[in-house]
């Protein structure tokens, strides 16, 4: 029953190249990369502390002093606020509300959950494809949301969810197509986030 159970499993997930938890490929449209705070200040008000972060979004260059629409956004961000590395306004907005809008809608019609914040990155080769492997190690579900236009973005976990999983693509395909087994995820109560991707690598 257990080896059938695992096989259900593998066949739900698609280890193909066309799944992007293994094959990595960071676009301008449907990610975000948070510059500042580091990861382990990010993961441990998210998920251990259960708080969300606002997303800082920079002010237009042809705003006034008080930023956006007489104050909408800050022009420096707050302690509480995440920091991407997308520096185009416009482009940030619109990165946001796209990837708002599909997670919503996944979660209403498949009840499925899209949207992760990744904490770590396995760089790994594998034969037969030419170039380098990145993979995500653990992941985090979450919401994207904010109350008004005016208002600005907040990330939370969902209060259904699991606060930290380790990619499940990523281990079923290193176990079944190469034979490795990664470690369990620690009690991250115990020990730093930061130290579990040196023990997979």
């Amino acid at each position: 029953m257990k080896r059938r159970i695992e096989e259900w499993k593998l066949k739900l997930i698609d280890l193909s190249r066309r799944n992007r938890l293994i094959y990595f490929r960071p676009t301008r449209s449907s990610n975000i990369q948070i510059k500042r705070p580091d990861m382990r200040t990010i993961f441990e008000r998210l998920v251990l502390k259960g708080r969300g972060w606002e997303i800082w979004q920079p002010p237009a260059e042809t705003e006034g002093p008080g930023g956006a629409q007489g104050g909408r956004y800050p022009r420096r961000p707050k302690k509480t606020q995440l920091v991407p590395a997308e520096t185009d306004p416009r482009q940030l907005e619109r990165i946001l509300r796209n990837l708002a809008r599909r997670s919503v809608s996944e979660y209403r019609e498949r009840g499925v959950r899209i949207l992760y914040i990744t904490f770590g990155m396995l760089n790994w080769r594998e034969a037969g494809y030419p170039q380098p492997i990145q993979s995500p190690i653990v992941l985090t579900p979450i919401e994207l949301v904010r109350k008004t236009r005016r208002d600005p973005y907040q990330i939370q976990v969902p209060a259904v969810e699991e606060e930290a999983i380790l990619n499940p693509a990523l281990r079923l395909k290193l176990q079944y197509d190469h034979e490795i087994e990664l470690p369990p995820l620690p009690d991250f109560e115990e020990r730093s986030l930061s130290a579990y991707p040196g023990d997979v690598a």
